[in-house]
């Protein structure tokens, strides 16, 4: 997530409509693309619980190892050293799991402003090391997050909503079939491979021929 963007919320407030209605027309257009915020907040919204149980948890859902082999609760910790906090072993004695739980205990410790807000589960304040950049403590949720999370989920369903009521084929196969990343890779495979044949040269299929 660009903090510079967080930090705006002016350029928010602009820019993410745009980014909505463009993320419509391109999926009507049939065009295969990821737009990250939206796409995880359509997630969330879709699958419910199933992708709330996905939320950054530090030092849990991933461990980072820097080049000396020490390891650390998440990729934005691995310059911090063997002397901070945040290192919790290394890849020859194994995790320290005093630390490991006492980091996620930390980061995951209800937030006192997210207890009885109404979009917790699909918002980001379980990000620890986006808390940690931008307050200081695992345990703090930024305001400037709260903000953009509530300007940015409610775009995400408007798209959802209307992509959905239009039973448009790409929205639904994108989040409806599990195996839509797999097909999807199938296909830009074949398209790779149809291309690379028209690309060819005579010669160059004379001498593959040759080989076979």
């Amino acid at each position: 997530m660009n903090l510079l963007v967080l930090a705006d919320g002016g350029a928010s407030r602009r820019t993410l409509p745009l980014l909505g209605d463009l993320y419509i027309e391109w999926t009507r257009q049939g065009r295969k693309f990821y737009l990250s915020p939206f796409e995880v907040k359509l997630s969330s919204h879709i699958h419910g619980e199933d992708v709330c149980k996905e939320h950054c948890e530090l030092g849990i859902r991933q461990i980072s190892v820097d080049p000396q082999g020490l390891l650390f609760p998440c990729v934005q910790f691995t310059t911090a050293g063997r002397e901070s906090r945040w290192h919790m072993g290394d890849v020859v004695s194994g995790i320290d799991e005093e630390k490991r739980n006492q980091l996620r205990d930390e980061s995951q410790d209800g937030k006192e402003p997210c207890r009885r807000c109404a979009i917790r589960r699909r918002c980001h304040n379980t990000c620890g090391c986006l808390n940690w950049q931008t307050t200081g403590s695992v345990a703090r949720v930024s305001p400037v997050l709260c903000r953009y999370e509530q300007i940015l989920i409610p775009i995400a369903d408007r798209i959802g909503e209307t992509l959905y009521r239009e039973q448009n084929p790409l929205f639904l196969n994108k989040h409806y079939n599990p195996a839509y990343t797999m097909l999807s890779l199938l296909e830009d495979q074949k398209l790779l491979d149809v291309a690379d044949r028209e690309e060819s040269t005579p010669f160059d299929r004379a001498a593959t021929h040759e080989k076979e």
